[in-house]
């Protein structure tokens, strides 16, 4: 057997998704620091009774990954998905909710879906102001 043959598939990068919304994170703090940027801890793994005591107190799925605060009470969401990512139904629902109440919301698999939303929702940033 040659050693092409062993060798295994690659697995799918796990993390792939959280360097992005990292890196989205990062971007948006640098770029618009009056803005507050932060991740509602909705996900990851927990046990049975964890995960009932936070939907008790108000988790929600499908919340979106990133809450962005503006001056006067503006809010805009990001959904940040891998390149082949998907939205799940419960992601969605929360999506096509938001649209109808007219809360600014985008699906971002990097920066420049960010930028774009930034430019289309009127957020000026240090980078545009170049």
């Amino acid at each position: 057997m040659s050693a092409a043959s062993r060798v295994q598939p690659r697995r799918p990068d796990r993390n792939l998704e959280a360097r992005e919304q990292a890196a989205i994170v990062e971007w948006i703090r640098t770029v618009a620091p009056d803005l507050i940027v932060f991740h509602p801890p909705n996900g990851g793994l927990r046990g049975k009774a964890e995960a009932g005591r936070l939907k008790w107190i108000g988790t929600l799925a499908g919340i979106p990954d990133l809450v962005v605060l503006g001056q006067d009470g503006q809010v805009w969401l990001i959904e940040v998905k891998a390149e082949h990512g998907v939205l799940s139904t419960e992601q969605r629902e929360i999506r096509d909710r938001c649209i109808a109440m007219r809360i600014p919301f985008v699906v971002a698999r990097n920066i420049d879906d960010v930028r774009k939303a930034f430019s289309i929702w009127g957020i000026s940033t240090r980078e545009a102001a170049r």
